[in-house]
């Protein structure tokens, strides 16, 4: 049974002759879900017999609890109608405890696995914030301002696996403790410790130029930006092994996991002894530094054009401290200098109805993880991904036509058609020579470019007065879809994979809608929403391993709630109605089609039904 609940509390008051608020709110979660998972892994596919041959079958009983705790604390200080100073605080933690419990058969290593991996991973964020808001001049000048501090983290304090074999003639299990150098992912722990601070500031200020129509008197904009982040980045990889391979007491491989690491059995000659795999990759101390100007005009023309147009400046220094393998140090320094200008035109057809286009150049910088060498093995997936430093800075040219109609304040319907040209967009790629046992190794680099164009939809209409019927009446519509084609040319960084395909992470259709029933008068509400995206690259592929993708799933979410008492709410849900699997798979035959009961399925899991019951007391 999952819990959750969440307490706000808004204040205002009057301290002399300011205006105070204040807003407070606390969120907490508790949840625990079981997964039955599907997991496999393929050699070259068998064209002659038409069939997959296995490196692996395994089935992964998946037991998690995930608790959140989020804390929002605002102040605002409101001076007089033109100053008004913010005080923002966020705190927001995630932790996840995992355990995996793994069987089935391994037909490269000959071997029936009954193997568990435990985990436990805090995530968490607190930033900060003081706002400031200033009209001068009669309201033809205003000024805002930011300061603000920020801390993320990310702590894997002991992340343990270990293999056992499974006799499958009697069913005796055995552990596995490796002969020589460890195989931490087969018995082993691994540590890891993220801290990041950041620093901000920005300012903007806007000129109103004299005009005797205040609505279509153009605008001076121009402020500048200030960001400072500081990461550091420490893991440590520790396996164990046989203490002495001629003395090792074999019977040890008949105990139980806790009993071999009883105090007693970790020695260098019967028992077990530690193999530290760290090494300097393992580790990296990280800097972004990053200052911005910017000006523009907002210039109406007439009473049906407007257009908005300027130029933003950036200066980025991103740097990277770490090393190789084999201690070779690694100094990642890239300073950049980017003019990005941007521009919108609009035209009013009526006061409800307007056309824009749109064009603005912008940037997409490599995360510090993807920079960074170390080299991480995930359990689940069977690979391990690690970062390059010889990333560039990908420039993405952004254009957008966009029809908009307004019926009223709450309504809206939207056409647009985009188009997005990507320079030297960042990919995943597979690395030649991994591990063996279906264990692949990929790292991230640069294609040549890339494209993406579709077209959105967007609905946000109520029935009101379309029929003679109250009920129609209360009801509302909501929808989003878009279609979209992209596709990558890798140019020289190909390596064997397949080219001019689409985007990973890139759907060729999402499809949001929902219906809504609001009667105010009985103060209930019920919908319905419906949410589906298309099969996306999940995992690139390369040469006789085609790319993994994330099929479909169709989800459904229904909720009602309703007034029991005044200030007393009752809540109720159901998610993902249709539980439909999650799948992961590859159109091993190569005939352009995915058949979920052909295809090579990597994973396959369902994650259930979920039903809520809530209440709310407003005082």
């Amino acid at each position: 049974v999952d819990r959750s609940f969440s307490i706000t509390k808004a204040t205002r008051m009057q301290w002399g002759k300011v205006l105070v608020g204040n807003i407070t709110a606390v969120n907490y979660g508790n949840s625990r879900t079981i997964f039955d998972i599907f997991r496999a892994d393929y050699n070259v596919y068998d064209t002659e017999r038409d069939r997959s041959n296995y490196i692996y079958e395994f089935n992964d009983r998946q037991f998690a609890n995930n608790i959140r705790l989020g804390v929002l604390h605002n102040w605002a200080f409101q001076f007089n109608a033109d100053n008004v100073i913010e005080f923002k605080t966020l705190f927001n933690q995630i932790s996840r405890a995992e355990y995996t419990g793994r069987t089935g058969y391994h037909y490269e290593f000959t071997y029936a696995p009954n193997n568990r991996s435990f985990d436990q991973v805090y995530r968490g964020i607190v930033t900060s914030q003081l706002i400031g808001k200033h009209n001068l001049k009669n309201e033809r000048t205003s000024v805002n301002w930011t300061l603000g501090y920020g801390l993320s983290y990310r702590d894997q304090p002991d992340y343990k696996r270990y293999r056992s074999d499974v006799d499958t003639a009697t069913g005796d299990e055995t552990l596995y403790v490796p002969f020589g150098q460890a195989q931490a992912f087969f018995l082993g722990r691994f540590y890891s410790e993220m801290r990041e601070f950041s620093q901000t500031g920005q300012v903007a200020i806007e000129h109103k130029l004299g005009s005797k129509d205040k609505e279509r008197q153009p605008v001076i904009i121009a402020g500048a930006f200030l960001e400072n982040k500081n990461r550091t980045f420490n893991a440590r990889n520790i396996g164990y092994t046989r203490g002495n391979i001629l003395s090792f007491d074999e019977g040890l491989l008949n105990v139980s996991i806790d009993s071999l690491f009883h105090p007693d059995n970790i020695n260098t000659n019967t028992g077990i002894k530690i193999d530290e795999q760290s090494n300097p990759s393992d580790s990296y101390e990280a800097d972004n530094f990053l200052v911005a100007g910017y000006t523009g005009l907002r210039l109406p023309l007439g009473y049906r054009w407007m257009v908005n147009g300027g130029v933003r400046v950036e200066f980025n220094r991103q740097t990277l401290i770490s090393g190789m393998l084999t201690g070779e140090p690694i100094l990642v320094e890239n300073p950049i200098l980017s003019p990005l200008p941007s521009i919108n035109i609009a035209y009013n057809f009526t006061e409800k109805m307007l056309l824009r286009a749109a064009y603005g150049m912008s940037l997409n910088r490599p995360e510090f993880r993807e920079l960074a060498p170390f080299g991480f093995y995930d359990f689940n997936y069977n690979l391990v991904k690690k970062g390059s430093d010889s990333i560039k800075v990908p420039t993405i040219h952004n254009l957008d036509l966009r029809w908009e109609y307004y019926p009223s304040r709450n309504e809206m319907v939207s056409v647009a058609l985009f188009y997005k040209k990507f320079i030297n967009p960042i990919e995943t790629l597979f690395i030649p020579g991994g591990g063996s046992g279906g264990i692949k190794t990929f790292s991230y680099g640069n294609a040549d470019m890339a494209t993406s164009i579709g077209i959105e939809v967007e609905v946000r209409k109520s029935l009101l007065g379309m029929t003679n019927s109250k009920f129609i009446d209360n009801l509302g519509v909501l929808f989003n879809g878009s279609l979209i084609e992209s596709y990558v040319n890798l140019g020289q960084e190909q390596l064997g994979q397949s080219n001019e395909r689409p985007m990973q992470g890139q759907s060729p259709y999402i499809a949001n809608a929902g219906i809504f029933y609001n009667d105010e008068g009985r103060k209930l509400q019920v919908s319905a929403m419906y949410n589906v995206i298309g099969p996306r690259i999940f995992i690139i592929g390369f040469d006789a391993y085609p790319d993994i993708y994330e099929m479909p799933r169709n989800v459904i979410d229904l909720s009602f709630s309703c007034y029991i008492t005044k200030g007393l709410e009752l809540k109720l849900a159901v998610g993902d109605l249709l539980n439909q699997d999650h799948v992961l798979l590859q159109d091993a035959n190569g005939d352009g089609k995915f058949d979920r009961a052909r295809d090579q399925a990597i994973q396959r899991f369902y994650s259930g039904r979920t039903y809520s019951m809530g209440l709310s007391f407003k005082l």
